[in-house]
């Protein structure tokens, strides 16, 4: 749907569940003057410094609530037997690549992907 909405707004129609009205209210929105369909990297239209300030900071507190989470997770009543196990050296090896991931390939996310993502993790 995301990649869809711009050519859904030029041939009139809708798209999904959305109006042709609504295909054009979702692909003109915007926060703080960056349309919710641009991306760090590739741009999208709007004030390019603060798409990559939006940007940038929404990758950062993605990874950031993400790591936190997980950390928290991890030390919540866990016996000493457990600590050792196999499974665990996997998660506490996953706690510090993922965020990578996340902050890697958060450049890519349109910045309505990088809200939900941010505000779901906090």
């Amino acid at each position: 749907v995301l990649s869809g909405i711009t050519a859904a707004r030029q041939t009139g129609i809708g798209i999904g569940a959305m109006s042709h009205e609504q295909v054009v209210q979702f692909d003109e929105s915007s926060i703080f003057g960056a349309p919710l369909s641009a991306s760090l990297l590739h741009g999208g239209g709007g004030d390019q410094v603060v798409v990559w300030v939006l940007s940038i900071v929404m990758i950062l507190a993605m990874t950031a609530s993400q790591f936190i989470t997980q950390k928290q997770i991890m030390a919540k009543n866990m016996s000493e037997e457990a600590m050792a196990s196999p499974f665990m050296r996997q998660q506490k090896m996953m706690l510090y690549i993922l965020p990578l991931v996340f902050g890697v390939g958060g450049i890519n996310f349109p910045i309505g992907v990088l809200i939900y993502w941010t505000t779901t993790n906090l």
